[in-house]
Parts: C-alpha cells; sequence; structure tokens
C-alpha cells in the first residue's frame, strides 16, 4: 500500500469514526505524529497502524501485507507459536522462547516488547513458573509502552486503546487466578465499558472484531461473578453478550457463558437453568475436542453441584 493511501485511509476513517487527531493519537503517539502520518510526511509503523486501526473499529490484519516489515512478520509468527504453546500449557517451551526473546532486539521495542511482556504475564500467571506479582508488573509495564504515565485508578477517564484493553483484561485474569475476584471483576468491566465506549454504534454483529473481543471479555466477567457468587449479575451480563453471538469464532465463549448463566440460574433456584445447561451440553458433545472444559468435565460439575444426572435425551 502507497504512502499516500495509507494517510487517506487514517485521515477519512478519523473523521468517519468523529474522532480529532488527539483523540486518535491518545494512547498509541503524539497528535503531531498523526497529523504527519496523515499529511503523508511519515509513514506509521505496523505497531502504530494496527492501535490505530483497532481505534478505528477496523482489523488491521487486512493490511498486514501491505504495512508490516520483516521484523514484524517475524514478531507475528513467534506471537502463533506462543499462543500454541499457552494452548497446551507447554511451560517449559514458553520458558525457553521467554529466554530467547530476551536476548533478542526484535523484542525490546514496540510490538515486539508487547509480545514479550505478554508472554510474560502468561508464564508467571499460573502453572510451572507461577508468580502472581511478576504476571501483575509485565501487565502493568505493557499499559505503560505507549502511555509512560498511565494509572489504573484514572483509567476510566482514557480513551483506551485495544492493546490496553488486553493489558487490562490480561492483568484481570491474574487476579482471578489469585481469587482476587472484586479486582478481576472490576477491570474486566472496565474493559467491556470501554469496548462499549469505542464502539458506541457498533454493538451487533457487523462488527466482528469488537464482537469478537467483546465475547472473550465477558466470558471472563460471567466466570468471576459465578466463582464469586453472585449469580444475578452472571445472569445479566451472559444475556448481554448472548446477544452478540455469531457462531463460528465465538462457539467456545458462547458455550461458556451459557453454562456460567445456566449454573447461576440453577444456584438461584430457577428451573430453567436445567434446560439450559443441556443446551450448553449438547454443544459441548459436538465440540468436546476444542474446548478447555470438555463434555465430561461439564456433565460431572452439573452432577456435583445439582445432585442428579441431567437427562440429555432430545424431545422428538
Amino acid at each position: 500500500m502507497a504512502l499516500f493511501n495509507v494517510s487517506a485511509l487514517i485521515c477519512e476513517m478519523r473523521k468517519a469514526k468523529g474522532l480529532t487527531q488527539a483523540q486518535l493519537a491518545e494512547g498509541i503517539c503524539s497528535r503531531q505524529t498523526i497529523s504527519a502520518i496523515e499529511k503523508g510526511n511519515r509513514k506509521p509503523d505496523w505497531f502504530t497502524f494496527k492501535l490505530i486501526m483497532h481505534k478505528l473499529g477496523v482489523d488491521p490484519n487486512h493490511y498486514f501485507n501491505d504495512m508490516a516489515s520483516a521484523d514484524d512478520v517475524f514478531i507475528q509468527r513467534q506471537v502463533k507459536k506462543l499462543d500454541n504453546l499457552i494452548l497446551t500449557l507447554d511451560w517449559d517451551g514458553l520458558k525457553v522462547e521467554h529466554d530467547n526473546m530476551e536476548k533478542d532486539k526484535r523484542f525490546s521495542t514496540g510490538e515486539g516488547r508487547r509480545a514479550l511482556l505478554g508472554l510474560k504475564a502468561n508464564l508467571y500467571n499460573q502453572g510451572k513458573y507461577s508468580n502472581p506479582q511478576l504476571a501483575i508488573e509485565a501487565s502493568m509495564e505493557r499499559l505503560k509502552i505507549n502511555r509512560p504515565h498511565f494509572k489504573l485508578e484514572n483509567a476510566h477517564k482514557y480513551i483506551l486503546t485495544y492493546e490496553e484493553q488486553m493489558a487490562i483484561n490480561a492483568l484481570a485474569t491474574v487476579y482471578y487466578d489469585i481469587e482476587a475476584y472484586e479486582q478481576c471483576i472490576a477491570l474486566k468491566k472496565l474493559v467491556l465499558h470501554s469496548l462499549e465506549k469505542n464502539n458506541k454504534n457498533s454493538m451487533n454483529d457487523t462488527n466482528l472484531s469488537f464482537s469478537f473481543h467483546y465475547f472473550i471479555v465477558a466470558t471472563g466477567l460471567c466466570l468471576a461473578f459465578k466463582e464469586y457468587g453472585m449469580y444475578e449479575d452472571c445472569i445479566a451480563w451472559a444475556d448481554k453478550a448472548i446477544k452478540l453471538y455469531n457462531g463460528s469464532r465465538h462457539t467456545e465463549y458462547y458455550i461458556r457463558i451459557l453454562r456460567y448463566k445456566a449454573f447461576s440460574l440453577l444456584k438461584l433456584g430457577q428451573e430453567e437453568g436445567k434446560a439450559l445447561y443441556k443446551k450448553a451440553l449438547l454443544y459441548a458433545y459436538i465440540f468436546d475436542e476444542y474446548l478447555e472444559m470438555g463434555f465430561e468435565s461439564m456433565k460431572s460439575e452439573y452432577n456435583e453441584n445439582f445432585g442428579d444426572i441431567l437427562d440429555l435425551s432430545l424431545d422428538m
């Protein structure tokens, strides 16, 4: 993509979104940098471009081949490798990658630094190398990459970038894992409110990037409510998220939210929770191999908590 087209793309999308240059720049770069980009005097690197596109409500990956450097391609491949190691809970593999990335200059700034700090947050959050304090420190450092004076107590006043939202969500997950549910809930609600504010006219299936990230964060929030015994709140937020369900990418999170809502309904003595739990289990049976908590585990959870065996026969 030519520099002129990048400049025009950002300028026109910013105006369509109703943002000033200062608002678009917040948490990303200076207003002067945005001005220079829009005038065609400066080309944004991939990391800056990615943050700008996220704030404009556009998936930056559509432009990856046009904007990314060789280093960006390498970092992207490394992130995918890390995601697979996290998915399989390969803590030793993650530690090896962590040590290698610490020595690699490509991971000292920008997108590379963000990737390394994200790895630290995951590596120290749970498993063999668990150290909650280090996980919290990594998440907080990640929040300060583009906003050096970032303060959580002021976060509700900021126009949070996508990266800031995801770093706060990672921090909330650390608090969940150490059973600090109040802090976890407060941070996840902060992220969801920020997503809503940044996409106030996009609370529907047309903005797939927004709905996907909203679903991820809302799922974690509902789990925290469930574990903290705040069942009414779990149901309310589950209903809010379910309205955004559009299949495919959301399916795993959809099954989780159905389970959390059904569990909460049953804990409140509402019989419709039984039918909803049955629905979640039937989904789990179909997608069992893709789920963190599969069909058998979900069935055991129901039996252990509610004392009877759920009838999974289909009404004909």
